[in-house]
């Protein structure tokens, strides 16, 4: 994109030439992100190429989720041809700056995070129709790309390993499968969770889908971003079992269906990483695997179905330090 595009076009939507825009630290997709200064005002401008990443999902889901009383960041103007939003300015202070800064008032922040699964939960469908369903194919072709990027071409797993995890990947995409699906955001975790004149305001949102009950509070929890303490993680899924619907009769019931999830989810986060850095030559997420790992490592040694895949977790993530070092 010609960035003067997106300055021609925020001129006209803002009536004034007298702006500056100054790019902000992406995310993992091909979209990018401005602080754009008028005066004593701000906002952002996202530019996510419409080849790519149509901005339809975001809008609809925005909407959606605006009605369902949640707080995404207003729109204020669009133009889905080109691929530009003009958006609220929700500033920095992220779920991620929160916790890195050890604020005291942490646990309280991610109890915040918790509070908004119900509302999230209900948004079943937007303006364009029912969202995606999470199923098993759609599982296993997240998990195609960790068969490929993160065993195949990062970690050079012989055949017999290939084969083998295919297996494995089937088994757990399955049991994930037969659980009961309601609408999650899909990557809710501390650097898609801000806070703004005290409220939880949620970013990153287009790739909502109907998938199983635990994934987003898998998503916030086991972060590769942010590795929690032991009695912060403990406390976080007491609160989470007390406090939302997940139709379980015992912790130990829940907790199952909560580690079967985070098994699938970050052997797919890792996958990614692997190919935001071979692929994409985004290499510095290559340096995010090995975190990804070591959660996988808990989630498979705590699940009785899996565990016997932990001494081949470890010996992963023990390659993936390697490449670190």
């Amino acid at each position: 994109m010609d960035l003067s595009e997106l300055r021609t076009w925020l001129i006209g939507e803002l009536a004034s030439a007298n702006l500056t825009l100054t790019e902000l630290d992406g995310d993992a997709s091909f979209r990018r992100y401005y602080r754009i200064r008028l005066g004593h005002e701000t906002y952002v401008a996202m530019y996510s190429p419409p080849d790519k990443i149509p901005l339809a999902p975001f809008v609809a889901v925005a909407n959606a989720y605006h009605e369902a009383g949640l707080y995404v960041p207003t729109i204020h103007a669009m133009n889905l041809q080109h691929g530009f939003l003009l958006l609220e300015d929700i500033g920095e202070k992220s779920l991620a700056v929160v916790t890195e800064a050890r604020d005291s008032e942490v646990n309280a922040y991610y109890e915040r995070c918790i509070a908004q699964l119900p509302a999230v939960a209900s948004v079943r469908g937007t303006a364009l129709g029912p969202l995606p369903v999470f199923d098993k194919a759609f599982m296993m072709n997240e998990l195609e790309r960790t068969h490929t990027w993160l065993l195949k071409d990062y970690f050079n797993c012989d055949e017999s390993m290939l084969a083998r995890a295919q297996d494995w990947f089937e088994s757990i995409c399955a049991r994930v499968d037969s659980m009961t699906k309601v609408g999650v955001h899909r990557d809710y975790h501390s650097r898609n969770i801000f806070f703004h004149n005290e409220q939880v305001v949620l970013i990153d949102f287009q790739d909502a889908v109907l998938a199983p009950w635990p994934y987003d509070l898998v998503s916030l929890i086991e972060d590769s971003y942010q590795m929690l303490s032991q009695p912060l993680r403990e406390h976080l899924l007491h609160v989470s079992y007390e406090r939302l619907e997940h139709g379980c009769h015992t912790f130990v019931d829940f907790y199952h269906a909560y580690t079967l999830v985070a098994i699938q989810r970050l052997l797919k986060v890792a996958g990614i990483f692997a190919r935001l850095g071979l692929r994409d030559d985004k290499m510095q997420f290559l340096g995010w695997i090995a975190p990804a790992l070591n959660l996988l490592q808990r989630a498979v040694a705590d699940s009785s179905s899996d565990s016997a895949w932990l001494p081949v977790v470890e010996q992963w993530q023990a390659q993936a330090m390697e490449k670190i070092v």
